[in-house]
């Protein structure tokens, strides 16, 4: 990857979109850029975390197994957002969480050692950090507050409901076009719901006119107000 290239893949990460040209070129010296194919594992269950990640473009869930062996997806990532050592600590993986390309994605990443030594000489950048790391406690608080709380169909509901809200595009006529990335089996990992009643309601959701699937990879929600 040339200077320029990398110069402009951080420039357009939103956390560092304040800093100087210096500053960037800086953090070229530190960073260490990569992509992966759809289905490539980014780090897998066991393996030392001791990296931050910054997603650049493309999809990647992170999941675990539970001790049933079935996967729990806690997180759907795009683009901007971070993840891996996210507390700037060195851990072992030992809840076996995993980060999974959904898509073909591009990254960047710095060890802790060179983030911790970056948010030292730029305090506002720390601020930001910190910033950013609060929404992404709040999304996850709320996911797990969903399956608390809610019962299946409002799950499913409020699943289509944040999809548009994050990945959709909003269309003249007031509905919303999402490039869905996810199956049906990893939308019950994410709700936490069997794949059985997860297709059931989906159904009911289509049939109702609520969500319309244009095929597997393009979903339409007429009216985001209508879900509910």
């Amino acid at each position: 990857m040339t200077v320029d290239l990398k110069y402009w893949y951080l420039r357009t990460q939103s956390l560092f979109s304040q800093l100087s040209k210096q500053e960037i070129s800086d953090l070229n010296v530190l960073s260490c850029f990569k992509t992966a194919k759809k289905n490539e594992y980014i780090y897998f269950g066991g393996d030392d975390l001791d990296r931050l990640y910054f997603l650049k473009q493309g999809r990647i869930k992170i999941a675990f197994q539970n001790e049933n062996g079935e996967e729990i997806v806690c997180e759907i990532l795009k683009e901007d957002d971070v993840f891996g050592a996210i507390s700037l600590q060195n851990q072992k993986n030992t809840c076996n969480e995993y980060a999974q390309a959904l898509s073909d994605v591009s990254l960047c990443s710095f060890t802790i050692a060179d983030f911790e030594r970056i948010l030292e000489n730029k305090p506002h950048l720390a601020i930001q950090y910190a910033k950013k790391m609060g929404e992404k406690v709040n999304v996850v608080q709320n996911k797990f507050a969903d399956i608390v709380f809610k019962d299946s169909r409002q799950r499913i509901i409020n699943f289509f409901k944040l999809h548009a809200e994050h990945e959709g595009k909003l269309q003249a006529n007031g509905s919303y076009l999402i490039e869905m990335y996810l199956t049906h089996q990893d939308i019950a990992h994410f709700t936490a719901i069997s794949r059985q009643t997860t297709t059931k309601i989906i159904n009911e959701l289509i049939a109702e006119q609520k969500v319309i699937y244009l095929n597997r990879k393009k979903v339409i929600i007429p009216d985001l107000k209508s879900l509910w």
